[in-house]
């Protein structure tokens, strides 16, 4: 019986640090894998307050929101000196001195109609 017990509270043990470092990652946040593109970001990209990966898009009382580090935006407001122009299920447009930037929030999938 107690071999057991030393077996079981072992087995608990080594389990604790992976459970700690799974609930210290942030939900709006892609995994490391999935934003390391590879790619260098344009020269209008560089001074966006916003990369793909670093935002996630979320519809409340049917009005899409941009969330930015817990902080919810709606078109119209401003985030590190750029305007929301639009937000869709795929991208969001911003609007600074340099232009209007595309901002697609899951980097690398494109949609498209089915044959």
């Amino acid at each position: 019986m107690t071999l057991r017990l030393t077996v079981w509270l072992a087995a608990a043990l080594l389990a604790l640090p992976c459970a700690a470092q799974e609930l210290t990652r942030d939900p709006t946040r892609m995994p490391g894998a999935a934003t390391a593109t590879g790619a260098e970001p344009t020269a209008a990209q560089r001074h966006l307050p916003l990369s793909p990966g670093e935002f996630a898009v979320l519809m409340r009382g049917g009005v899409m929101h941009l969330v930015v580090d817990a902080r919810l935006y709606v078109v119209g407001q401003s985030i590190g000196g750029a305007r929301i122009v639009r937000i869709s299920e795929t991208e969001v447009w911003l609007r600074d001195a340099a232009g209007l930037h595309k901002l697609s929030v899951f980097s690398g999938v494109q949609r498209r109609a089915l044959p």
